[in-house]
């Protein structure tokens, strides 16, 4: 049990919390990369007393029998998947799911570590099939892709670049500063984004304006606070409706780039197959494509 805890607590799961027990104990967790280190103001209570009760206070992580979803997804999956969540709990009222978002490096970076999702939604198939390699796979389950992703560039509305007629070649402009992308070392959108300038023949003059967000949501975050003038990710988070409001985007045509395999794979360190296979088959069906197609996504080809 012990060895488990140790694990999770190491995987980065539980992120910039604080939790108090009674005014007696502190346990405070800070994510430094890929590890969590764990504070107890107050060492004098067992320590395995302490995880007794972070098992009564966290029971989703506990080796019973859970109705709960724990859910790792690709922060390209955010406005979707919070949709389809509403949706699926109203089918599932069983089932709650508890999701959190980051770059797909991130996340496998967790999972690997120890992490107890219950399945992962990566936005590549490099991930998961690492995972499997791993034996970190539920038994009997494969690596499936569910659903293809785009790229857009996008730029505020009070820009006066005309991103229609220019596409990529507006980044040329003495006008944008920076140029907001995901981390090309943990982020498949970032990997994306680079290869789409390379093809367009803007990187060379355009690489020193790059800024790198820890992930898509973050690379968007610079570009509509002001901190970039011109942002390269995930076409999803493009259509989300604060953005859509706020900016114009040009989408990527998928020639610029190697194609973005959204795939995902249950696994065997989390505590309910049974529900992330439902959350799964959810995606994957006809009102999952409803809401993928919605934001931007493009259906996953059969092989």
């Amino acid at each position: 049990m012990v060895d488990r805890f140790d694990s999770v607590l190491r995987s980065g799961y539980f992120l910039e919390n604080h939790y108090h027990l009674k005014g007696r104990v502190e346990a405070k967790f800070l994510i430094d990369h890929r590890y969590v280190l764990l504070y107890i103001t107050y060492m004098k209570i067992p320590r395995l007393l302490f995880l007794i009760g972070f098992v009564f206070l966290f029971p989703g992580v506990s080796q019973g029998v859970s109705s709960s979803v724990l859910v790792a997804a690709a922060s390209s999956m955010k406005f979707p998947f919070d949709e389809m969540i509403v949706a699926f709990e109203r089918e599932h009222p069983e089932i709650d799911v508890k999701i959190s978002y980051a770059s797909s490096g991130a996340l496998f970076s967790q999972i690997k570590n120890g992490a107890p999702f219950d399945i992962f939604f990566s936005a590549n198939e490099l991930y998961p099939g690492e995972l499997e390699k791993l034996h970190l796979a539920s038994s009997a389950q494969k690596k499936e892709i569910y659903a293809l992703g785009q790229v857009a560039l996008w730029m505020p509305k009070h820009s006066q670049n005309k991103l229609a007629t220019e596409g990529l070649e507006v980044l040329l402009s003495a006008k944008i500063h920076k140029i907001s992308i995901a981390n090309p070392r943990h982020a498949p959108y970032g990997r994306a984004a680079i290869q789409a300038m390379q093809k367009a023949g803007v990187y060379e003059q355009t690489k020193q304006k790059l800024v790198f967000g820890e992930n898509v949501s973050q690379a968007a975050q610079f570009v509509s606070t002001g901190a970039a003038q011109a942002g390269l990710f995930a076409y999803s988070m493009t259509l989300a409706p604060a953005m859509k409001n706020a900016g114009a985007h040009w989408l990527v045509p998928p020639a610029y780039h190697d194609p973005i395999q959204h795939a995902r794979l249950i696994l065997k360190t989390g505590n309910n197959v049974a529900g992330a296979g439902e959350f799964a088959a959810f995606v994957s069906g006809a009102h999952g494509a409803v809401i993928l197609k919605k934001y931007g996504f493009l259906e996953a080809q059969p092989r």
